[in-house]
């Protein structure tokens, strides 16, 4: 039943919803899609609530300076464990390493052409990644 000026049926000629065996009845606070909202009373008190996050503070000089160095430790060690992973399987270091003489298997595994390969793309993806930091690094001034 309609009333004038009403948008909708009000909420008391509403049937109640079943119950679902197997399903916990939802809390009676929990609005859902066939929930015409609030009835009567103060809207301020029924309607919902608009939550405003808090305005960005602007960052301090040091906090700046701290995440420029930051950039640059990790761009240096990016690019020198990628190129100690892009030359090391091709050196005299990586054939006659004695740590792995103990395991003829994990050695014979690693003189493969392959295994270098992949060790050396290990390499190129660090310094993608470092050149990538420094791409898209961008300070934090508003």
């Amino acid at each position: 039943m309609l009333q004038r000026g009403s948008l909708g049926p009000q909420r008391n000629n509403l049937p109640e919803p079943k119950h679902i065996p197997g399903r916990t009845p939802p809390p009676a606070n929990v609005m859902d899609s066939f929930d015409p909202g609030p009835t009567g009373g103060d809207t301020a008190e029924n309607g919902p609530v608009l939550v405003i996050p808090p305005s960005p503070r602007k960052p301090t000089r040091w906090e700046i300076w701290r995440s420029r160095l930051f950039l640059v430790e990790l761009m240096f060690v990016c690019f020198v464990v990628g190129i100690i992973l892009i030359v090391a399987p091709w050196t005299e270091f990586w054939t006659n390493n004695s740590l792995l003489s103990g395991f003829p298997q994990v050695r014979e595994f690693l003189m493969y052409d392959f295994v270098r390969g992949l060790i050396s793309g290990l390499g190129l993806t660090d310094i993608w990644l470092a050149v990538t930091e420094a791409i898209r690094y961008r300070d934090q001034v508003e």
